[in-house]
């Protein structure tokens, strides 16, 4: 028997680095986590104006106000805690590793309601620049599994899908590198189908049990909610290569993540 392996999304809910590694080295794959209860900045899309540098000064705390030019924007990505959970990887031996960060899309409508306007395109360029950076960074010594996190795609028109898709495809081609969406919207048939061939980390209580039998192509990396779910867990992640809760856990209470269902791994054999 074998079975997926298991990860889980990035945000954890912890105050403190050292217990936020140990339990990320609970999992088949441990994640490169942000804290964003310990420190709003690393709360998704934000953490992307602070490490860049590229929030507007006359923002105030929770606006998404990008700077004037932020384009132009020499900064690197350096993940928050990148160093301590590089050194845990390396002591504990561990070929591959994941990280996640907000996808081109998502971006791009957090933006929409701010001062200063960008297209699309621009964004989606500029990110994969700055994302193809921290990928050849983290590969230099160590597999990575890399995720974009678009809870908005499922209002994406077929373009800016194919847009997204192109993104994660060009991420791809950093040596070292496998991509992924995360998506913790439903969306439909046909825009699934706009991503055939692209890894999808799906919420799989969002779809109906027949529903992924009939498209196991796209649930070859289901999302699992922190709770459970109704059916049959063999069936659902039958032919599953990776499985992860179905969101981010930094909303979660400490004491939901100790009840352990995710570790649980025979809960996840398949013939």
């Amino acid at each position: 028997m074998t079975r997926p392996m298991l990860t889980h999304v990035g945000s954890l809910p912890f105050l403190d680095i050292t217990t936020a590694l140990e339990y990320t080295f609970r999992f088949d794959i441990p994640v490169l986590f942000s804290l964003p209860i310990l420190d709003p900045n690393q709360f998704m899309g934000f953490d992307i104006l602070h490490l860049l540098d590229i929030k507007s000064p006359l923002a105030k705390e929770n606006e998404f106000e990008l700077k004037e030019h932020f384009w132009e924007s020499e900064n690197k990505i350096k993940p928050y805690y990148q160093d301590e959970f590089l050194a845990k990887a390396k002591m504990k031996r561990v070929e591959k590793v994941k990280f996640q960060l907000i996808g081109p899309y998502t971006f791009y409508k957090l933006q929409q309601n701010s001062l200063q306007q960008t297209s699309f395109e621009k964004i989606a360029s500029f990110l994969l620049i700055k994302y193809q950076e921290v990928l050849k960074t983290l590969t230099a010594d160590i597999s990575l599994f890399f995720c974009i996190d678009e809870p908005m795609l499922s209002s994406a028109s077929f373009e800016e899908i194919s847009l997204v898709k192109k993104f994660v495809q060009d991420l791809a081609k950093v040596e070292g590198a496998e991509t992924a969406i995360h998506c913790c919207a439903k969306l439909t048939l046909e825009q699934l189908n706009h991503l055939e061939g692209i890894m999808l980390n799906l919420d799989t209580s969002l779809y109906d049990e027949a529903f992924i039998e009939r498209h196991r192509e796209f649930f070859r990396f289901p999302g699992i909610p922190l709770q459970g779910i109704k059916g049959d867990l063999s069936k659902i992640c039958k032919d599953a290569r990776y499985v992860s809760p179905s969101c981010g856990l930094a909303l979660k209470e400490v004491d939901e993540l100790a009840q352990g269902f995710l570790f649980d791994k025979s809960n996840y054999e398949k013939s």
